[in-house]
Protein backbone atom coordinates (compact mmCIF):
# COMPACT_ATOMS: atom_id res chain seq x y z
CA UNK A 1 0.00 0.00 0.00
CA UNK A 2 1.57 3.61 -0.85
CA UNK A 3 -0.05 6.51 0.51
CA UNK A 4 0.47 9.95 -1.05
CA UNK A 5 -0.60 13.07 0.99
CA UNK A 6 -3.77 14.62 -0.61
CA UNK A 7 -3.95 17.53 1.69
CA UNK A 8 -1.67 18.39 5.39
CA UNK A 9 -1.34 20.88 8.03
CA UNK A 10 2.29 20.70 8.62
CA UNK A 11 5.37 19.34 6.57
CA UNK A 12 6.50 17.19 9.11
CA UNK A 13 4.42 14.02 8.59
CA UNK A 14 3.28 14.25 11.83
CA UNK A 15 0.24 15.69 11.93
CA UNK A 16 -2.98 15.85 10.54
CA UNK A 17 -2.93 14.53 6.85
CA UNK A 18 -5.43 13.59 4.42
CA UNK A 19 -3.89 10.70 2.16
CA UNK A 20 -5.10 9.05 -1.48
CA UNK A 21 -3.96 4.91 -1.65
CA UNK A 22 -2.36 3.89 -4.83
CA UNK A 23 -4.74 0.99 -6.81
CA UNK A 24 -7.67 2.53 -4.45
CA UNK A 25 -10.89 3.39 -5.86
CA UNK A 26 -10.69 7.21 -4.94
CA UNK A 27 -10.63 6.19 -0.87
CA UNK A 28 -9.06 8.75 1.33
CA UNK A 29 -7.35 8.02 4.24
CA UNK A 30 -7.35 10.42 7.17
CA UNK A 31 -5.03 10.81 9.83
CA UNK A 32 -5.74 13.04 12.87
CA UNK A 33 -5.38 13.79 16.35
CA UNK A 34 -7.55 11.72 19.33
CA UNK A 35 -10.64 12.85 20.01
CA UNK A 36 -11.49 12.85 23.88
CA UNK A 37 -12.20 9.47 25.18
CA UNK A 38 -16.33 10.46 24.98
CA UNK A 39 -16.40 11.61 21.45
CA UNK A 40 -14.96 8.26 20.52
CA UNK A 41 -17.48 5.85 22.37
CA UNK A 42 -19.67 3.36 20.76
CA UNK A 43 -17.30 3.52 17.50
CA UNK A 44 -18.00 -0.07 15.88
CA UNK A 45 -15.13 -2.67 16.05
CA UNK A 46 -12.51 -2.14 12.79
CA UNK A 47 -13.83 2.11 13.19
CA UNK A 48 -11.98 5.02 14.52
CA UNK A 49 -13.05 8.95 14.82
CA UNK A 50 -9.98 11.51 14.90
CA UNK A 51 -10.34 14.81 14.89
CA UNK A 52 -8.59 16.88 12.18
CA UNK A 53 -8.66 20.80 11.41
CA UNK A 54 -11.61 22.16 8.93
CA UNK A 55 -8.67 23.72 7.22
CA UNK A 56 -7.67 20.14 6.31
CA UNK A 57 -10.90 18.96 4.77
CA UNK A 58 -11.18 22.17 2.54
CA UNK A 59 -7.90 21.41 1.31
CA UNK A 60 -8.77 18.17 0.66
CA UNK A 61 -12.01 18.62 -1.05
CA UNK A 62 -10.35 21.08 -3.11
CA UNK A 63 -7.66 18.61 -4.57
CA UNK A 64 -10.35 15.97 -4.41
CA UNK A 65 -12.38 17.82 -6.89
CA UNK A 66 -9.46 19.20 -9.19
CA UNK A 67 -8.25 15.45 -10.05
CA UNK A 68 -11.82 14.92 -11.09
Amino acid sequence: MSLNPLATVCSSGACPTVYTEDGSDGDVIVQGYLPDPRVAEDVPPGEARVVIPPALLRDAARELLASG
